[in-house]
């Protein structure tokens, strides 16, 4: 039999043969760790390239290499391995130096300290320094609260992922090469939390900024466009879920959402692919009730004027942020807000 290969370092990404980007290509082995062909596998790179040619496809097209001897249409019967997971100290210890974490300072800035560390907690978000300093772990927590990895990205403190000279992606269970990987969404530990509806997208990152602007859902994220599948949405088993897909990836997750129809009721947004934007952020913040951010120094006065009648709040003592979630539809006829 053949899979894909599992991601053990930069030594198992390859030149992909289609588009000839280098350290993003994935080669099918055999159980012995034999690749079968340099040109099988699949890009990484799956919305710009999209390259994905399998094994079943090779022999296919070159049926005199099929025998009854390839191990790829042998008959086994394996013994599934049981499933790996980390240890909860492990997880603990990446929780207590935010500090040095560029996400969370992207998270602080963007809303404010308070609310970053309040989404670290929720969401699991730890700090990885071995590898890229202030580097960020996402982890998988189940439904069941049993750690299955820790995904692993390098972002500037803009937010924005470091992919120069290479795509800086890791994963924490890639130290312990016996580990049986087993992943789920991320997130997925909050499902026990509520019955509310279920927004699922691809990057934990839309999840976590996500589940601020529009808190009404319970925001997952599947890790990767090719993790939209039966087994990780186990866990939505009848539940409702509204699908928030990437940029050009609606009609393949809504094709998708309709062979899965037995597993729960999918909506599927297509905002994004109506908008003129490319990315899901700017989206939020047009069509959600936003948080706005008012820095303000110790001593300023805001003026917030009804009318003719102005009303004035002292922040005499207050020297950090403050927040509201009032937006021009909520605020009385003929009102303003004076600048500070």
């Amino acid at each position: 039999m053949y899979s894909l290969q599992k991601y053990n370092g930069l030594r198992t990404r390859h030149i992909c043969p289609n588009c000839e980007r280098p350290n993003q290509f994935t080669y099918y082995v055999s159980e012995e760790g034999e690749v079968l062909n340099k040109t099988i596998g699949r890009c990484n790179r799956e919305e710009k390239c999209g390259y994905h040619k399998t094994p079943r496809m090779y022999f296919s097209e070159n049926p005199e290499l099929k025998t009854t001897s390839s191990s790829f249409f042998q008959a086994k019967l394996i013994k599934p391995r049981p499933t790996n997971f980390i240890s909860m100290d492990v997880l603990r210890g990446s929780m207590n130096i935010h500090q040095e974490n560029k996400f969370f300072i992207f998270l602080s800035n963007l809303f404010d300290y308070k609310t970053a560390n309040d989404l670290s907690k929720k969401y699991n978000i730890g700090t990885h320094n071995s590898i890229w300093p202030g580097a960020t772990v996402f982890w998988q927590v189940d439904s069941n609260d049993k750690i299955r990895t820790g995904k692993i990205i390098d972002y500037s403190t803009e937010g924005s992922r470091i992919k120069k000279p290479y795509s800086r992606v890791n994963w924490v269970h890639t130290t312990n090469k016996e580990f049986n990987l087993s992943q789920c969404l991320f997130g997925a530990h909050l499902l026990n939390t509520s019955n509310n509806t279920i927004a699922l997208c691809e990057s934990e990152k839309t999840a976590v900024i996500a589940s601020i602007y529009i808190p009404q859902f319970i925001w997952l994220a599947t890790g990767g466009k090719s993790n939209f599948s039966k087994k990780l949405l186990e866990d939505l088993r009848n539940r409702n879920v509204i699908l928030y897909p990437d940029y050009k990836c609606y009609e393949d997750w809504k094709e998708k959402s309709e062979a899965l129809r037995t597993i729960c009721n999918f909506q599927v947004s297509s905002l994004l692919e109506r908008s003129t934007s490319t990315k899901w952020a700017p989206i939020f913040l047009k069509t959600s009730r936003a948080p706005s951010r008012l820095c303000l120094t110790r001593g300023s006065q805001l003026s917030i004027k009804l009318g003719q009648n102005p009303i004035f709040l002292s922040l005499r003592n207050v020297a950090l942020v403050a927040t509201t979630s009032l937006t021009k539809s909520s605020l009385p006829k003929g009102a303003l807000v004076a600048s500070l």
